[in-house]
């Protein structure tokens, strides 16, 4: 229930006027995807926007991929640009036309259930380098990164306050890239290939005693696989279809946390 009343909360919050099996519930739909909540002309503005993860909605222990949720099925990726930052300045940057870092597909029934929508689309961000733990960023994109079929257009999303979020967690996967040698020079990548590189820091603390790492299909290697203390972990991507993830236990063997990467 404290879920829903904040997913129910942020978009109230965050109006700033969206398919699968799931069925709008009455006196709902994409226009007005909660009873309650203000109808709003699609014609018009773009509608509701739902920010993951959010101040509201947080995250713990890694974060790799940010979403934007629609609760409407016309929208499409526009010629807008998607600024991550922190109160130090920005840290990263992608072109929303970019099909490595941004990701447009239909929201999945998972997804519905939390969002208890009926239809909607997501745009998937990747990051070139998963959030750093304890660290808080906000996000800035530009007017018309999200485009209507009507040509309506996404207004901008500025400021350090309208998405804003916390990697949380006293022990997780910080700071994980994916490292490519071009030339002289050394690139993180959104889409990994065998040969390149595997970067995190793994941090230890709390209740997590100690570490594993695993992977599928002999498509990651990594040196050391068991750790009981915070470190710097390199592995290599050694295959095509990339799967590979962290697994937190704590003192007595019972499982914490599970992450993976693909």
């Amino acid at each position: 229930m404290k879920r829903m009343t904040a997913i129910l909360l942020a978009a109230l919050l965050l109006c700033t006027g969206t398919a699968l099996a799931a069925q709008w519930r009455e006196g709902t739909g994409p226009s007005q995807p909660y009873q309650g909540a203000p109808e709003i002309d699609l014609s018009q503005q773009m509608g509701y926007m739902m920010f993951f993860p959010s101040e509201q909605m947080p995250v713990e222990n890694e974060c790799e991929r940010l979403y934007i949720y629609l609760p409407r099925e016309d929208v499409h990726v526009g010629e807008g640009t998607f600024y991550l930052c922190t109160d130090r300045g920005e840290v990263w940057e992608t072109e929303m036309t970019d099909p490595d870092a941004v990701i447009e597909r239909p929201i999945n029934e998972s997804e519905l259930d939390g969002l208890l929508w009926g239809g909607g689309t997501c745009f998937e961000i990747r990051l070139s380098r998963s959030l750093k733990l304890g660290e808080t960023y906000f996000v800035n994109l530009t007017g018309g990164s999200i485009v209507s079929e009507d040509g309506v257009q996404s207004p901008q999303i500025g400021g350090t306050d309208q998405w804003r979020f916390t990697l949380a967690g006293d022990y997780g996967v910080s700071e994980m890239a994916y490292l490519r040698a071009e030339g002289d020079e050394t690139v993180e990548v959104e889409s990994p290939q065998p040969g390149d590189e595997i970067r995190f820091d793994l941090v230890l603390g709390g209740d997590a005693a100690w570490a594993l790492l695993y992977e599928y299909n002999d498509s990651a290697d990594f040196l050391e696989t068991m750790f009981e203390e915070s470190c710097e972990v390199t592995g290599q991507v050694t295959g095509d279809q990339l799967v590979w993830g962290v697994l937190f236990m704590d003192a007595e063997g019972n499982e914490l946390h599970r992450t993976e990467f693909w």
